[in-house]
């Protein structure tokens, strides 16, 4: 099946080239796309890099590719995953699917490299019943 975000994933394959590794990587849909990391990282004095491979609109199922791809690359030492908005509100995923998706993920994360931190962000069930 062919990823609708291929042109994105070949922008981030791109960008991973110069960047440095052991940041911190973001990977959501729309809220997570739409954060200002510039300005969260000077704000909180981050110390380390962020890189937000978040896209507009993303699905748990599109952002499998994405996040393997920039986990391999990055070699990021944490992962914060924002994923399940646009499943919700478009009604392509309930919880529990959603729940075995994020496992499938985890574990995928780990056979890259097992020492990654991941933080997951939660997405508020009722907004979308």
């Amino acid at each position: 099946m062919e990823n609708v975000f291929a042109n994105e994933i070949k922008r981030f394959h791109s960008l991973n080239k110069i960047a440095n590794g052991n940041g911190t990587l973001l990977i959501g849909s729309s809220f997570m796309a739409a954060m200002p990391t510039g300005e969260f990282k000077q704000i909180y004095t981050v110390n380390k890099d962020l890189y937000n491979r978040s896209l507009e609109d993303l699905t748990i199922a599109s952002a499998k590719d994405i996040i393997e791809l920039n986990v391999r690359e990055l070699c990021p030492d944490r992962v914060l995953l924002q994923l399940g908005e646009t499943d919700l509100e478009r009604g392509f995923k309930n919880i529990p699917e959603m729940m075995a998706e994020y496992k499938s993920i985890i574990e995928m994360i780990r056979s890259i490299d097992k020492h990654i931190k991941i933080v997951l962000v939660s997405v508020c069930e009722n907004e979308y019943k």
